[in-house]
């Protein structure tokens, strides 16, 4: 069976052209046009895909020179071969710089097959090696893009750390003053916008946790449709009535280890983006599935894994995105909204790398968007909730414990500490474990609650809680940190089976912590 060949012949002699022709069809099953002119050319490049070019090199109106600048123009890669009467030494070589890739005499063509060969050889690898070169480029700027998310989200961490220091404070002194009760209406009124914008800025930074990943997760093995259709009244509410909604739920769909809370806030956050991208109306598909992701699928979507997830897949035939702007859209406050913090996305970009997954979007340009979530299945019997009941602190800790407070940012050192002091507590503080560590004796039977900070100088609050309990068992341990997951790892210790307070917290919210603590 002979091999194909597309061939696009530039000859003005039918004569010569059909010598060729003969040739060719010698070896080859031949498809093949002959044109004379440059719109002809133009024309059947644009018509069909060829292999190679076979051209004479000088003809009436049109020659080979000029067919080498039309290739070149049009960023053509395609095999170019000279065929000629006679040439010169100085006109092949200009043939050649001009882009030519071999050349022969006409009456002499005994090379033509091995050339022909040859040239379709070296442009098979040249198309090889332009994919793998644009395969790599593409997992080198989904690297730099993972890398950005990275250094933004430990940018965030940190960010929101620090705020939530100064937060605790700036909030917790205005329910303090707030909670005195001697002040006059417009000063009272002036301490509640404080007590407002405060609340706000540690809604923002608990997105900025979020988003960074060091948010507390409550997970679980869950059903991601039962999260689905818990939602679907809200769902409702939330679009406009010129938009329909389509919901495929896979019946038999995998479970998931995830933080149904945050699940549930990913599909809101995706299905608002979805609605304010159709203000004149459209269509919202709600889609689950089980996928089997392959190598294939997982080299060209760098950082994901293949494996076996469950998905939701959430699209919209809205305005779309440009590349421009879906390679930025999970970045925190960026936004293409008049209105709108721009954290509504990355905090579902952190929701989802929080929970072992990962999201992908495809948009284009009044064509609409999808957003893909695939989270890695899991095989286990999703766990049944049960209510406990509420534990009331009994009247034996209401405020006559000796309590370690350490923590070695003094201006929530000494909030702490004025909030228990006050509430009839005995209050010894520390600005780190070593101080800690040489107070922790003080009092007629030592310490009855350890309150820390989990990441400090020197060091950390789960090392200390250790030495402090080989000293005194009876002693409780309440932790706070400013955020938790990735702290905690990185101190070595779980956040399941111990005590957090997550800041900023209010007086009121540490009193009862500490009360709920003691008591058991």
């Amino acid at each position: 069976m002979k091999t194909p060949l597309n061939v696009l012949i530039l000859e003005d002699s039918k004569a010569d052209a059909e010598l060729l022709i003969d040739k060719l069809q010698d070896s080859y099953e031949l498809h093949y046009e002959r044109v004379e002119s440059a719109q002809a050319m133009e024309a059947a490049l644009a018509a069909h895909n060829w292999q190679i070019i076979i051209a004479d090199y000088t003809m009436p109106r049109f020659s080979a020179l000029d067919a080498l600048a039309i290739v070149s123009e049009k960023g053509l890669d395609l095999p170019f071969i000279l065929i000629a009467g006679s040439i010169s030494e100085e006109v092949a070589v200009a043939a050649m710089r001009a882009g030519a890739h071999d050349y022969l005499i006409k009456g002499k063509l005994e090379r033509l097959f091995p050339v022909i060969e040859r040239e379709l050889y070296q442009a098979k690898i040249r198309s090889e090696h332009k994919l793998t070169t644009k395969a790599l480029l593409k997992s080198e700027q989904q690297l730099r893009q993972v890398v950005k998310m990275e250094a933004i989200g430990n940018l965030a961490a940190g960010i929101a750390h620090d705020f939530n220091n100064l937060l605790t404070i700036i909030n917790g002194r205005t329910e303090m003053i707030l909670s005195r009760g001697i002040l006059d209406a417009s000063l009272r009124r002036e301490l509640e916008l404080i007590g407002k914008t405060g609340a706000r800025a540690a809604a923002l930074t608990h997105q900025l946790l979020v988003f960074s990943r060091n948010q507390i997760q409550e997970s679980k093995i869950i059903d991601f449709n039962a999260v689905v259709c818990s939602i679907g009244d809200m769902i409702a509410r939330l679009i406009t009535e010129n938009i329909s909604i389509t919901t495929m739920l896979k019946p038999d769909l995998g479970k998931v280890n995830a933080d149904a809370a945050q699940l549930e806030q990913v599909i809101i956050n995706l299905v608002v983006n979805a609605r304010d991208s159709m203000p004149q109306g459209g269509k919202l598909t709600i889609e689950t599935a089980n996928i089997d992701l392959d190598a294939t699928y997982a080299k060209d979507h760098f950082p994901i894994k293949p494996g076996q997830y469950v998905m939701l897949a959430i699209s919209d035939t809205g305005c779309g995105m440009d590349a421009q702007v879906t390679s930025r859209i999970f970045e925190p406050f960026y936004t293409t909204k008049k209105k709108g913090t721009g954290l509504g996305l990355s905090t579902v970009y952190g929701i989802v790398k929080g929970s072992g997954g990962a999201i992908w979007v495809y948009s284009e340009i009044n064509k609409g968007t999808t957003f893909k979530v695939f989270l890695p299945r899991v095989y286990e019997t999703p766990v049944v909730e049960v209510e406990t009941p509420v534990s009331v602190p009994s009247a034996a800790h209401s405020g006559d414990d000796t309590i370690l407070v350490v923590e070695d940012d003094e201006g929530v050192r000494d909030l702490v500490c004025e909030i228990l002091g006050g509430n009839g507590y005995t209050i010894i503080a520390a600005r780190n474990g070593r101080e800690a560590l040489n107070l922790q004796n003080t009092g007629p039977r030592g310490i009855d609650l350890l309150i820390s900070d989990i990441v400090m100088p020197e060091m950390s609050g789960d090392e200390l809680a250790k030495r402090i309990l080989k000293l005194n068992p009876k002693a409780r341990v309440l932790y706070m940190s400013g955020y938790t997951n990735n702290a905690l790892a990185q101190q070595g210790i779980s956040n399941r089976g111990i005590d957090i307070l997550e800041k900023p917290f209010t007086p009121q919210s540490l009193i009862n912590r500490v009360q709920h603590v003691l008591c058991n």
